[in-house]
Parts: C-alpha cells; sequence; structure tokens
C-alpha cells in the first residue's frame, strides 16, 4: 500500500427522505419567426427602410412585400413612419434578446410533471421515479414541520431550479435547442405523491499512521452543506463509549495472541497491522489480520476465496453438512449498508456444490442481536432488513456476546474471522473493526466453542438460551 492512500476501515449508507411531487406550470417559450418575417425585422431592426429598398434587398415581388409588411404592420411588429420608411414597435424590439440579432416571440406554453427534490436542502434530483429503499442504513432525520410543508418549500425550489431542470431535460416538449429561450411564468398545483429515500454511501478511511480522515462531499447533491451536517448528527446519536480494556479481555479469551499489540494509546497502530498482513499473505500464513468491517470488498474477498474453493470440493453424501456461524455484533453501526446483503447472499450460494447434482456443503446461518425491551419487533425489524434471503438462515440472538464487541464467522472445517469493534471516539466518531482471519484448527475450534457456549447458555434475562431460534416460524 502506498504512504499516502487512505485505508478504508468502514462503510456506512445513510438514507435521506426525498419527496415525489406532481407539478403543473406554465412557462413562456421564445421561438424563431418565420423565414421572411425574421429576415425584415432583423434588417430594420438595424435601420428603418423604405418599402423599395426591402423588395430590392430580398428580391421580393410587389405581391410577396406587400403580403410580408401587411402581416407585420397587423401583427403590431412593424409601423409606417412619415409614411414613407417602416420601423420596429416596442413589441417587437423586445424580440431582441441583449445584442441578439435574431428576433424571438414569447408562446405561453402549459405543462405537468414529476420532480423529485430532498429535503435538507431542496436539492432537486431529477424526474425519474427513485427505486431505493430504506433497509440497512442509517436515516437522516429530517424536522416533521419541514415535511409537513414540503409542497410550499417544492414550489419554491422549483422556482429557483427551474433552469437546470430544462438543461436536464425534465420539461415535456422541450429539447436541447439553443434557439429556444424558455422562462418560468407560473407554477400552479404543487402535490406531493410519495416519500423515497436517497441512498449515500460513505467509505470512513484512515491514513497509514492511524489518522481519521475526514468524509468527503456528497456527490450527488449539488449543495451538501445540511446533509452532511445530518449524516454527523445521525453517527453521534449513536456514538460508542471507549472499549478498550474490554476488547484487551475478549482478545485474551479467543486465545488471540497477536491483536492485543496494535491497540495503542490513540487507538490502533494501523501501519503494523497493514505491515503484518501483508506479510501474512505473502507468505500464505494460518492467521491474517484484519483492518475494517468483515463486508468491505478489502476484506470480503478472503472470505470468498475460502468458501469458492470449498464449493468446488464437495463432501460425500454422507458427510453431514457443518454449520457456518455469522455472528452479528450488538453493535448500531453494524449492517448499515448494502454491501452486507451482497455478501451474506454470497455466503448463501455457496452453500451448495457448482454442477447439475448440487449438493449441502454447510448451514449457513446468520445470528442477529435482539435488542431492547420488545424482542418481538427486534425480531421483524431484522426480518424486514433481510428480507429477501433465504429465511431459514436467519436466527437472532439475546444478550451480549462479549459485551458486543465482536463479530465472528466460523465454519469448524475451513476458517474463522473475528472482529474486534474498537470504540475509541477521540480518534474515530464510530467504531474502527480490526481482528484476524484463521484456517489454523485449534484456533477455530476454540473459537467455534466460545461461541457455541454463549448461543446454548441460559440468558439470565429471559431464562431461556441466548439462542432464540429462527427469526421468522417456517
Amino acid at each position: 500500500m502506498e504512504k499516502n492512500n487512505p485505508v478504508c476501515f468502514h462503510e456506512l449508507d445513510f438514507v435521506l427522505p426525498v419527496h415525489r411531487f406532481h407539478i403543473s406550470f406554465s412557462y413562456t417559450d421564445a421561438q424563431r419567426l418565420s423565414f421572411i418575417r425574421e429576415f425584415i425585422l432583423r434588417i430594420v431592426n438595424v435601420s428603418p427602410l423604405t418599402p423599395g429598398d426591402l423588395a430590392r434587398f430580398f428580391s421580393l415581388t410587389k405581391r410577396e412585400l406587400n403580403e410580408a409588411l401587411s402581416d407585420l404592420v397587423t401583427s403590431g411588429d412593424l409601423r409606417y413612419r412619415d409614411g414613407a420608411c417602416v420601423e420596429l414597435t416596442s413589441q417587437s424590439r423586445s424580440y431582441f434578446s441583449r445584442m441578439e440579432a435574431i428576433p424571438k416571440v414569447e408562446k405561453i406554453d402549459e405543462s405537468t410533471g414529476h420532480f423529485n427534490f430532498e429535503l435538507s436542502s431542496l436539492n432537486y434530483l431529477g424526474a425519474k421515479k427513485i427505486n431505493e429503499n430504506w433497509k440497512l442504513a442509517l436515516r437522516l432525520s429530517i424536522d416533521n414541520e419541514r415535511k409537513a410543508k414540503s409542497e410550499v418549500l417544492a414550489r419554491k425550489a422549483f422556482q429557483q431550479h427551474f433552469q437546470d431542470i430544462v438543461d436536464n431535460g425534465d420539461v415535456k416538449g422541450i429539447t436541447d435547442n439553443d434557439d429556444h429561450r424558455v422562462n418560468l411564468y407560473n407554477v400552479g398545483d404543487v402535490r406531493k405523491v410519495i416519500e423515497k429515500p436517497l441512498r449515500i454511501s460513505h467509505r470512513f478511511s484512515v491514513s497509514p499512521v492511524g489518522d481519521f480522515l475526514e468524509r468527503g462531499e456528497i456527490a450527488d447533491l449539488k449543495d451538501s452543506s445540511e446533509a452532511t451536517s445530518l449524516v454527523t448528527d445521525a453517527i453521534d446519536l449513536l456514538k460508542q463509549p471507549p472499549n478498550a480494556l474490554e476488547i484487551f479481555k475478549v482478545i485474551d479469551e479467543m486465545e488471540d495472541d497477536k491483536s492485543k499489540i496494535y491497540i495503542t494509546d490513540d487507538g490502533l497502530d494501523i501501519a503494523r497491522i497493514l505491515s503484518d498482513r501483508k506479510y501474512s499473505e505473502s507468505q500464505g500464513t494460518p492467521v491474517t489480520p484484519f483492518l475494517g468491517i468483515t463486508y468491505t470488498p478489502e476484506n470480503w474477498i478472503q472470505v470468498a476465496e475460502v468458501l469458492d474453493k470449498n464449493s468446488k470440493k464437495p463432501k460425500k453424501a454422507t458427510e453431514e453438512p457443518e454449520e457456518l456461524i455469522w455472528l452479528a455484533p450488538s453493535n448500531p453501526f453494524w449492517g448499515k449498508s448494502e454491501k452486507v446483503l451482497s455478501c451474506l447472499q454470497y455466503m448463501l450460494d455457496k452453500s451448495k456444490s457448482s454442477g447439475k447434482k448440487a449438493k449441502k456443503l454447510y448451514k449457513p446461518k446468520l445470528y442477529l442481536p435482539l435488542t431492547g425491551e420488545n424482542k418481538d419487533w427486534s425480531r421483524r425489524n431484522w426480518g424486514a432488513e433481510f428480507e429477501g434471503l433465504d429465511k431459514n438462515s436467519l436466527f437472532g440472538y439475546t444478550g451480549d456476546f462479549c459485551k458486543g464487541n465482536v463479530e465472528v464467522i466460523v465454519h469448524s472445517d475451513l476458517f474463522a474471522v473475528v472482529s474486534y469493534h474498537l470504540s475509541a471516539p477521540e480518534t474515530s466518531p464510530i467504531p474502527i473493526p480490526f481482528g484476524f482471519m484463521t484456517t489454523d484448527k485449534g484456533q477455530i475450534a476454540n473459537i467455534r466453542s466460545r461461541v457455541k457456549g454463549f448461543l446454548d447458555d441460559i440468558d439470565s434475562s429471559t431464562g431461556k438460551a441466548h439462542d432464540a431460534g429462527l427469526l421468522k416460524s417456517k
């Protein structure tokens, strides 16, 4: 890794409310005149001329000239001066904008359309339907009063952004044509149709020496200042207290003889983790340090390689498939990214061997924390978040595994991943996950024993096992 390259340690999605409006409006469309009318007005705009001068200039017959002049006089665009020369009227002078020599006449057209505005700063987001969903993301909070008067705000925003809307090709009947000058004339009915989310994805990074790097601008928004502030508020609302001492204890329990050296007074020794990871990958050692949330592309590729290789070496038909357990931490930032969905789907896809006679290779089990007083609500919430995945692979658990600070993926025959979610508020506003992946059989057995022991143990608050079974009944 280059010395100055940022190191991604977390990915979060945020959803910002967007209202879609049906808006009726009228606009003035400045259009070119007919050829003869245009050029008569253009030359008279330079200097008043006699009808004879115009006939000679345009090679018109007397009848053609009389028809053209009669039309222009009748429409109020020309008048006779002293009975000899023709000149422009105040009406036709308005056809020439600034120093432009081409006359254009304005007409009023009416139109309707659907237009999207996000609610933080009323940025215009186009006319196409937004097909995003609210799942697996942190919601950005918009004041209820602002939501209630969104139609009033949208009317003003539509006026302010009208030229952008036209330039974007979102006004029906108007094409990108330099011969047209379009101005908003009036805004009629503004009606909210639906609320949808704009998904904003952020990668959180540190420098190779461990300094937290500021987030970048939100690319989808022309003015992102207010949305950026809302992102900060959403993170602050869920900020976790320091947990380095708790992480130290868990490291010992996991019989992890390496990870403790990465924790410093200022957070994590990022450079050392990266150096050790590079060495491990080059030497093919059984233990590889991890930095960042499990489902970042940089980390998941390590897991995917093992699962892919395993899918090509099916077990014997008589062998009972082992469990592949993914135990999520009870951390409010975990799973707030669509990336986790694709990783889980990959894990499910690789649970069967390839080929026509596919065999079950392992039983995938995602354990999700049932937090809060209302465990049934927590079940329904997780079920909705992961709707579409195989419901027979989604499980719940109560209590806090390792104080809620540790994430584990383990298969007794293949590998284990342990990720410690270190909270160091003075360094980073969100936890910095780090840990390791191992293929060492002894280490895997210990990790699996820790996880299974916790799930089978009795939760003192419920009097039942921590393993709460399937999220949804079959």
